[in-house]
């Protein structure tokens, strides 16, 4: 073969390599490895829950329910959960997802409504094959910091009566 030929055969090569690391799609799941009851936020026991925000551009917001209405998590029993996982799906390349995981206190409805204990933003990115993320606490003075990937983090999440630490953390396949 001559020069030209080689060289058309090596730029196909690398330019479809290139092109198909930038279209890897990614599977991250973000899991509850654990919650402890730091203060406990009512006098009969909180019943937990969460509710978790869903933000993709262009897209409605999706809202979910870990356990689903009306179920709830005592906190007399939050030592015996095990790891489990909160939200999964999966982010196409140049694609960014929010997630608002808020902590919440069921109450009887209508005269006393739900409590807020606390909410972490997560920001998932996957930039040309490369999946970032970063958390920040927005009801609280915090700027968002990074995450690495399969390394679990502490959050300590409270409201006027209750504190919960929080250990989450962010597992990614491609």
């Amino acid at each position: 073969m001559k020069w030209p030929h080689w060289c058309t055969l090596v730029v196909f090569c690398f330019s479809s390599m290139a092109f198909a690391v930038n279209k890897q799609e990614f599977s991250p799941k973000l899991v509850l490895d654990h919650i402890k009851m730091v203060k406990q936020g009512e006098l009969l026991g909180d019943d937990l829950y969460f509710d978790i925000s869903v933000l993709r551009v262009n897209q409605p917001t999706q809202y979910i329910r870990i356990p689903e209405f009306p179920l709830h998590l005592p906190s007399s029993k939050i030592n015996t959960l095990k790891s489990a996982p909160l939200w999964s799906e999966p982010i196409k390349s140049g694609e960014k997802i929010t997630l608002i995981v808020s902590l919440m206190d069921q109450d009887s409805k209508p005269l006393n409504p739900d409590d807020l204990i606390g909410l972490i933003r997560v920001e998932l990115k996957n930039e040309k094959g490369n999946l970032q993320v970063q958390w920040s606490m927005p009801n609280q003075k915090s700027v968002p910091v990074t995450w690495a990937i399969n390394t679990t983090q502490k959050f300590l999440l409270s409201n006027a009566n209750g504190q919960y630490e929080l250990y989450l953390s962010i597992v990614s396949q491609k």
